[in-house]
């Protein structure tokens, strides 16, 4: 009896490649455990489907790019037939998480603001921008100026403010149904100040609220929110806890608006893999208040709702914050 197996055979008679499709299968099982960076690397899941060191130095520059590009293309159509179920799919990815943090796009009636904006930080005095302890970010408080009408007879006639139109957007992206209170937005410029990024503290923007279901009218109680606004091609990067246990680092990128609840631990920084030079990653930063919870006056919060263990100590810190904090 021969206990070979006959691989597919193609037209003209050649043989189908498998180690394409165990690549596929390898990273779908993969993609619960396994860090977001590694799961987008193409290269590395062609290598464990089976393609060698020798196949990319054969097809070359070009042609490696070709069949990650395939393999990418492949992908998509492999999740689209094979749905990945809810509970295995990462944090990030179940739809629960939507409930703290969302992505959303930004449109062209609020991305045109952004010239006039930079432009109005870039003729500020240095003094003007207050400095955040222990990282190399500048912030300012814009809420005046986009509170301000624009010059010209048309923007004087129709009364409308820069800020008009961020209330605008947050409406249209669902904001006033989760208890924004879109008349008292307040935004902050905040830019960095050298091609460092450092990495901040774990915190949360808010001091913690609780909303407990013994109080009338509990349901109309809402927790605030944050958004962070990129202004330039360099984007924005952060650090999301979705547990105790489980964060991810990654970028905003231009025409992203990254929201998140009150109660979210995050912090800003840089990870290795982004050496750019001379960029300021001017964003913006705005406090979705609500009636029930106001943003506080210049401060965050550093600490567990027991208002005595660190968010550093309880949260599992990423590389470079372990380093930053091993070198104190």
């Amino acid at each position: 009896m021969n206990d070979s197996v006959e691989m597919p055979v193609k037209k003209k008679g050649k043989q189908s490649d498998t180690r394409m499709l165990t690549a596929l299968q390898l990273r779908y099982r993969a993609i619960q455990d396994t860090d977001k960076s590694v799961i987008d690397d193409s290269t590395y899941w062609l290598i464990q489907g089976g393609y060698t060191e020798e196949d990319k130095n054969t097809l070359g520059v070009y042609g490696w790019r070709h069949l990650c590009n395939n393999f990418s293309q492949q992908w998509y159509l492999y999740k689209k037939k094979n749905p990945i179920p809810e509970e295995q799919k990462p944090l990030w990815e179940q739809d629960f998480m939507k409930n703290f943090v969302q992505l959303e796009p930004v449109p062209e009636y609020v991305t045109e603001l952004f010239p006039k904006i930079i432009q109005y930080m870039d003729n500020l005095k240095t003094s003007a921008y207050k400095n955040l302890v222990n990282v190399n970010f500048q912030q300012y408080d814009i809420t005046s100026f986009l509170n301000k009408v624009p010059q010209g007879k048309r923007a004087k006639a129709s009364n409308a403010t820069p800020m008009k139109a961020f209330e605008r957007y947050f409406r249209n992206i669902g904001m006033e149904k989760k208890g924004v209170t879109l008349h008292n937005l307040i935004c902050n410029v905040l830019k960095n100040t050298s091609d460092e990024f450092d990495f901040q503290d774990a915190h949360q923007d808010y001091f913690p609220k609780v909303i407990s279901i013994k109080v009338p009218n509990y349901t109309k109680l809402h927790l605030a929110w944050s958004a962070i606004i990129p202004m330039t091609s360099d984007g924005s990067w952060i650090t999301i806890w979705y547990s105790q246990d489980v964060h991810r680092t990654f970028q905003i990128k231009y025409g992203e608006t990254l929201l998140f609840r009150s109660d979210v631990v995050h912090c800003g920084g840089r990870p290795g893999v982004d050496l750019r030079k001379e960029a300021t990653y001017y964003r913006l930063h705005f406090y979705l208040q609500t009636e029930f919870q106001m943003a506080p006056d210049n401060e965050v919060n550093k600490f567990h709702i027991d208002g005595t263990t660190s968010l550093t100590t309880l949260y599992r810190q990423t590389i470079e914050q372990k380093k930053k904090y091993s070198n104190k």
